[in-house]
């Protein structure tokens, strides 16, 4: 990966918009090896928004860029302010495989075990359950497989399924003869049969993470809209829970409501992602 940035930078290509993506793939990468001190030197700070110059694709890159930009951000100010729970004598990992959640979790010291981030950009169960291959499923595959015999792993995939403007809210809405109890517990029962069969090649503490409920919604309360989307969050959960269980997997949930079914502020660390300590305690018995 950093010979291909090298080559790239070194071939002194005159497409900014290129430079930038680039640049913070770096970082990103920085992070996930847990090379801070280089992530930091790497990760600027600055902002870069796009113009009427951006083609569609750029235009995708650099919103998924700036939103993991201020992700990050906030990451490495809470990893300065809470260094005790990051450092420590280091005896075991814990692997967590996801989304954009699993940098949550990322290098905490949870009784000695370090926490590894295996990032899959946009992963969602959908990816995971669907006849056709595809780089999000081969992803998952491969980052569980290639993981030490006897490793404890959590998997913390689904809320980018739950969604207000994607996953089970755009299916469900366009087309009205779905119920979305079925298609929720359809969807989990095909997830847990993909992670048996690959546990199945390792022998593994297997680990599933379910979704909180949400700190927003963008739908007026009260509508078909709204209670959609807590009762898919609420089913998934349920699903998860039920299904890993009869699976002999593991289960954390970290769904925990308000009376409107949104979840607490305090839990959350931007808009989406949780703070670590929220992932510490729940796994500090594992």
């Amino acid at each position: 990966v950093y010979k291909l940035y090298d080559d790239f930078f070194d071939e002194k290509v005159k497409n900014n918009h290129a430079m930038v993506i680039l640049s913070f793939g770096k970082s990103l990468c920085l992070y996930l090896e847990n090379r801070i001190e280089e992530f930091v030197k790497n990760f600027t700070g600055g902002v870069f928004f796009p113009d009427t110059t951006w083609n569609s694709f750029e235009l995708r890159s650099i919103h998924i860029m700036i939103a993991y930009r201020g992700y990050l951000a906030k990451l490495l100010k809470y990893m300065r302010e809470n260094n005790s729970l990051y450092n420590g004598e280091e005896e075991g990992n814990i692997h967590v495989i996801g989304d954009s959640h699993s940098l949550s979790y990322a290098w905490l010291n949870i009784n000695g075990k370090k926490v590894i981030p295996h990032l899959i950009m946009g992963c969602k169960i959908h990816h995971l359950v669907i006849q056709q291959e595809n780089r999000y499923r081969n992803s998952f595959k491969s980052s569980i497989l290639e993981l030490p015999d006897n490793s404890d792993v959590v998997l913390n995939i689904g809320e980018i399924d739950c969604r207000d403007d994607e996953g089970f809210m755009t299916k469900l809405l366009s087309d009205n003869s779905l119920e979305y109890k079925h298609v929720i517990k359809d969807y989990v029962k095909k997830y847990i049969k993909l992670v048996k069969k690959i546990k199945k090649q390792k022998n593994l503490n297997i680990i599933i993470a379910g979704v909180s409920a949400p700190n927003e919604i963008k739908f007026e309360e009260g509508t078909k809209e709204y209670n959609l989307r807590l009762n898919i969050i609420k089913t998934l959960n349920k699903e998860l829970e039920i299904t890993a269980k009869n699976a002999k997997l593991g289960f954390i949930t970290t769904y925990n409501p308000k009376s409107d079914g949104l979840g607490d502020k305090n839990i959350f660390l931007d808009m989406v992602h949780l703070k670590p300590e929220i992932y510490y305690s729940l796994l500090e018995n594992i």
